[in-house]
């Protein structure tokens, strides 16, 4: 635009909305000793085509020449003065944004003008929703995002904590001159991922602020199944023990169906959904329990294998905040698979009969050598030649050698009729039992 058509003065934009009459104004204030022969108001679209839309000449009066607007155009005075030319647009469509040019023919300068763009904004419907998808291993759509029927077109953004990536927006242009948006959201899907959270924004002129959107994904997976409430401590006679098929899966109810390995369930065994009851624990229900659970993607299953006790098992109640004895010195438990014999778990007392070995042992080193020894020497007879010696007999110390002498054996005797001991002389040599008693 150059330096003269700045003497038109207009607003450089007008936004309005479908339906509502929009005014356009146009002044030439300063004319000074211009002549203002003629106003037109042209409309410029897009592809820049130039269309009259009013024209007013002082002697030849107002004109509205055909147009998109010929019918809902018109000066909003008439006839206008030249120094104000205002018009007015009823009934907006969205066809009907573009620029609007204020021209004025004048002498001796030629022709000014200034021009005013009209925004026609169309609030756009925004959706938002996830695709229901199967868990996979390649990226798929799990979401998707819609701003239709917008001008200008919309805005779009993805928040999540998920790894993938929002799709570029993809821009369709309405036959009403609006435009949708979309976007989806790709990411590779797993089981663990059904029901997290991912928000669509749409941001839009229209709005104050911007639009969220939150939704959660929904993961189709076959069921995932864990059978709980068994406690190892199942005794005959028990009552009332429940087994729960607990399962996670999409979709969802699955069906879920109890099985026991040993064939048909007995009459004590009842269930109900996802729940098991032994109302009686007895040898029937020794055996092992399966729980299938199927939806449409599958089937999963868990088992528990029961062991039916003799007796009940009782577990200590001291309290474990109070029990301060090391590890290493609490007494050791014998633990067995088999059921026990008493309700109540014995510890095991040390072997006594240790020390009783070794003091047998003791007494059998100390006596053994002394009947050897005493058996030797009743053998011999006790003769000096076998180094014993008697007391008071400093002559058995004699070697052996020494044979000059007859073999003779002492002895201390003392008699019930004397007062003192008497010594006995025993010769070996002499075969008789008769021995030599000799007195103090």
């Amino acid at each position: 635009m150059s330096i003269l058509a700045q003497k038109v003065k207009v607003e450089p934009e007008v936004v309005s909305y479908p339906g509502q009459t929009v005014i356009l104004c146009c002044q030439f204030p300063d004319k000074g000793q211009t002549q203002l022969i003629q106003v037109s108001w042209i409309l410029e679209n897009s592809s820049a085509t130039r269309t009259n839309i009013a024209v007013f000449h002082p002697t030849f009066g107002v004109s509205y020449p055909a147009s998109p607007v010929q019918g809902r155009v018109s000066f909003t005075k008439e006839p206008p003065p030249l120094e104000h030319p205002t018009i007015q647009i009823t009934d907006i469509a969205l066809t009907d944004e573009g620029n609007y040019v204020c021209e004025y023919t004048t002498y001796p300068t030629g022709n000014e003008n200034g021009v005013t763009a009209l925004v026609i904004l169309a609030k756009p419907q925004n959706t938002a929703s996830t695709i229901t998808v199967p868990a996979g291993t390649s990226p798929v759509s799990v979401a998707q995002c819609v701003s239709a029927n917008g001008r200008p077109p919309a805005t779009l953004t993805w928040v999540t904590n998920l790894s993938g990536n929002g799709t570029g927006l993809v821009q369709t242009s309405n036959s009403d001159n609006t435009v949708t948006v979309r976007s989806e959201y790709l990411f590779t899907p797993t089981a663990a991922d059904n029901g997290k959270e991912i928000t669509c924004v749409v941001s839009h002129r229209t709005l104050t602020k911007a639009e969220n959107f939150p939704m959660k994904l929904v993961v189709q997976y076959p069921p995932q199944v864990q059978i709980v409430g068994y406690d190892n401590n199942w005794y005959v006679g028990r009552t009332d023990v429940v087994l729960t098929c607990q399962y996670q899966g999409n979709p969802s109810p699955p069906t879920v169906n109890w099985k026991m390995s040993s064939g048909f369930m007995p009459d004590s065994v009842e269930m109900a959904q996802n729940k098991l009851t032994v109302r009686k624990v007895d040898d029937s229900v020794n055996t092992t329990f399966i729980c299938e659970v199927t939806n449409s993607l599958g089937i999963g299953k868990d088992q528990v294998t029961v062991f039916v006790r003799v007796g009940r098992r009782e577990t200590s109640t001291h309290s474990r905040k109070t029990d301060t004895t090391p590890s290493s010195e609490l007494p050791q438990r014998k633990t067995t698979n088999s059921p026990p014999a008493s309700t109540t778990v014995k510890q095991d007392k040390p072997d006594s009969s240790l020390p009783l070995v070794f003091i047998i042992l003791a007494v059998l080193l100390l006596v053994i050598p002394g009947v050897v020894a005493i058996i030797c020497w009743r053998r011999k007879g006790g003769r000096c030649g076998e180094n014993v010696i008697t007391e008071g007999h400093p002559d058995c110390k004699r070697k052996r050698k020494d044979q000059t002498e007859p073999d003779v054996t002492y002895a201390t005797v003392t008699h019930v009729n004397t007062a003192g001991a008497a010594r006995v002389q025993i010769n070996a040599a002499d075969n008789t039992e008769y021995a030599s008693i000799i007195t103090k």
